[in-house]
């Protein structure tokens, strides 16, 4: 209510407005002035904060997304599928497994070779510029250079100057010495 209208209204009520009456009726006036003023930045405020919190979770989601996506990138696996089972292999991130993953899906036949290792030969060469030299025992998946043949090991085998690290297998390293005849090489599912 505007000021004169508070005090004409006291007026016509009691007849008559002592000093007290009128100036508790202007510090109201005032006060709720001053509450609205301050409501109306609250309001803005709290608009700024919800804004701010929108963009932050927008944000949040998109950061989520990309890591996910770039997760997915990052952890490349390939399956050899063959009548006994099933063995996953996590790729290395190297031109050979690239090599290998674009010549996906392979149906061949695989070998038995020496007392540790399974093998099959893509159709086509690996590069293994930057691929690093393969290590360790049961469950890696190496290239050979020399002869061309991707190599399953089954238990543990020698360090050699043309032997490529491709990955390592993730499950199924139990099955990989009782492959045999023709297997299916594919983008893990």
């Amino acid at each position: 209510m505007a000021k004169g209208k508070t005090y004409e209204l006291a007026l016509k009520i009691a007849g008559r407005v002592d000093s007290s009456l009128k100036k508790a009726c202007l510090d109201a006036d005032e006060n709720l002035g001053k509450l609205a003023k301050t409501a109306e930045k609250i309001g803005k405020a709290a608009k700024v904060a919800a804004g701010i919190t929108a963009a932050a979770a927008t944000a949040v989601g998109v950061a989520a997304v990309k890591s996910y996506t770039e997760h997915e990138q990052a952890v490349r696996q390939i399956q050899v599928r063959f009548d006994g089972g099933t063995v996953v292999y996590e790729l290395n991130d190297c031109a050979a497994a690239d090599a290998l993953l674009a010549q996906l899906p392979l149906t061949i036949d695989v070998e038995d070779y020496s007392t540790n290792e399974k093998i099959f030969y893509p159709p086509q060469a690996l590069d293994t510029t930057d691929a690093p030299l393969a290590e360790g025992g049961a469950g890696v998946l190496a290239y050979y250079a020399p002869w061309g043949d991707v190599v399953m090991f089954y238990d543990g085998f020698g360090t050699n100057g043309s032997l490529y690290a491709l990955g390592q297998a993730v499950s199924g390293e139990a099955w990989i010495g009782q492959m045999s005849g023709t297997v299916t090489v594919e983008m893990a599912e």
